[in-house]
Formats: C-alpha cells, sequence, structure tokens
C-alpha cells in the first residue's frame, strides 16, 4: 500500500514522546470496545470501593472534622469536607506508597 495513507480512528495515540501530532512511521496502537469496556467497570468498581468507604465513614463518625466547612443560609446547605478530604488523601498516600513502591 505504498502512497496511499490510511485513516486511524483511535481513542488513545502513542507516537514521539506522546506530544505532537503523530509522524510517518509511528506506531499507533487502537483501544477496542472489550478494552473500554473493562475499563468503566474497573472504574465504577473503584467508585464503588469509595462510596462504601465514605458511607463506613460517616458511621463510625468520622462526616464532621474539625477543618470541615459548613455553610447555612435559610433552607440552603453548601457542605465542604476538607477536613475528611486531607484524611483520605493521607490515608491513600501511604497505602499507594506501600503497595506500589519499587
Amino acid at each position: 500500500m505504498a502512497g496511499s495513507i490510511q485513516k486511524h480512528y483511535t481513542l488513545f495515540k502513542y507516537h514521539s514522546f506522546g506530544i505532537g501530532r503523530p509522524q510517518i512511521g509511528d506506531r499507533i496502537q487502537v483501544m477496542g470496545l472489550e478494552s473500554i469496556g473493562k475499563l468503566l467497570i474497573g472504574g465504577a468498581l473503584v467508585l464503588l470501593v469509595a462510596g462504601g468507604l465514605f458511607l463506613l465513614l460517616s458511621r463510625i463518625g468520622m462526616d464532621r472534622l474539625p477543618g470541615d466547612l459548613v455553610f447555612r443560609r435559610g433552607n440552603l446547605t453548601v457542605y465542604f469536607p476538607i477536613g475528611v478530604m486531607i484524611l483520605v488523601s493521607i490515608v491513600v498516600t501511604i497505602l499507594l506508597n506501600l503497595f506500589l513502591r519499587r
């Protein structure tokens, strides 16, 4: 097929240094529907675990930590769980460093 141009419709492209437009001879990898399905299922499982963790934290009284901001005006309440976000960030950082250390 010398001289003809092939078009590749891809979701993810891997080519020279990962930046810029693909050049002739760059390798392009196509992500199929099966891979996308696995990615969506994995993401759903992560959200399920995170939701369960937040339900568990609220049942043991960790839903209102010092540093959480609550604004109430009339029938509107806005809640920013900054203390919970810091605690979750520290725990996740420790776990990732333990399990993904090279």
